[in-house]
């Protein structure tokens, strides 16, 4: 079960994260008792140069919409689903595809046919 960053809304200082941008990239936030107008310093995904935001989480002055605005946001879960080939022995050696079309791809001698896989985990809403 893989888990993403789910946008919250409008960034606020009291949020203990984590955190993203406007287009969804991961912020890992060092201080937000900066200074200077850009109080709030943090790393957009893997980059090495620290960004700047105001304690609104605009990266802009004046405020205007930008993709590197700060937002709350909530890791959630992400339900993996996969294709794998069926054989009388067993299933395919493989790790799943993600279409099924592409487990066709790779289907061998005595396929019966194709097994859509979801991963659901004890707890799971789905």
């Amino acid at each position: 079960m893989g888990k993403k960053l789910k946008s919250l809304g409008v960034f606020t200082l009291d949020h203990p994260g984590p955190w993203v941008t406007r287009d969804g990239q991961p912020v890992e936030v060092k201080f937000t008792d900066g200074r200077d107008y850009y109080q709030v310093k943090g790393y957009i995904g893997d980059r090495e140069n620290l960004s700047s935001w105001t304690e609104e989480g605009s990266f802009t002055s004046p405020p205007e919409v930008n993709e590197e605005d700060l937002f709350n946001a909530e890791y959630v879960k992400e339900t993996r689903e996969f294709w794998v080939n069926e054989y009388p022995w067993g299933f395919g050696g493989s790790m799943g595809t993600k279409t099924r079309e592409e487990s066709v791809a790779r289907v061998s001698e005595n396929c019966l046919g194709q097994v859509l896989f979801r991963e659901v985990l004890p707890g799971d809403d789905a």
